[in-house]
């Protein structure tokens, strides 16, 4: 059985505030991943389903709140492919 995610009250705080105030898709799915597990008591899977996206996304996603919340500078994405260049003549 999956470990439960901890949530603190300061992440869940946090969380709140993103989704009541910000109006991105991405921010609202970051919000989400705190609050779902946290107020309907569901595991990273259920939240991923309702989410639509993957377990890895929920995890990583709740892992933006929890270093905000020890004031971890945001990392940028590394992820999304490459980039081939065509050289026309």
């Amino acid at each position: 059985m999956a470990r439960p995610t901890e949530i603190s009250d300061e992440m869940l705080s946090l969380a709140e505030n993103i989704v009541k105030e910000d109006d991105s898709v991405r921010q609202l799915r970051i919000g989400l991943s705190i609050l779902l597990p946290k107020t309907c008591h569901i595991t990273s899977a259920e939240t991923a389903k309702v989410l639509g996206v993957g377990v890895a996304t929920v995890v990583r996603l709740q892992k933006i709140i929890r270093d905000q919340v020890v004031g971890k500078p945001p990392k940028k994405g590394a992820w999304g492919g490459t980039t081939s260049h065509v050289m026309m003549g």
